[in-house]
C-alpha cells in the first residue's frame, strides 16, 4: 500500500487493515480509533500495541 492510499483511508478501512496485519480490533478498538484520529496508520498502531505489551510484560523491573 502506498503513502497516498494510507492518507485517504477512513476509519473502517484502517480497522480492516489492522485486522489484516493481525491486530485484535475488538480488544484494541479504542486505541485504533484514537490513533487513527491522530493520523497514524495500521503499522504504527501495531507498533504501539507491541510497545504497550512489552511495557506490561517488563513492569516488574523498577528502572523501566
Amino acid at each position: 500500500m502506498n503513502h497516498l492510499e494510507l492518507i485517504d483511508m477512513d476509519l473502517t478501512q484502517v480497522m480492516s487493515e489492522c485486522e489484516r496485519i493481525g491486530i485484535d480490533i475488538v480488544m484494541h478498538s479504542e486505541l485504533i480509533e484514537e490513533m487513527y484520529w491522530d493520523g497514524f496508520h495500521a503499522s504504527e498502531i501495531k507498533e504501539m500495541i507491541e510497545v504497550e505489551r512489552d511495557r506490561d510484560h517488563y513492569a516488574y523491573i523498577p528502572s523501566l
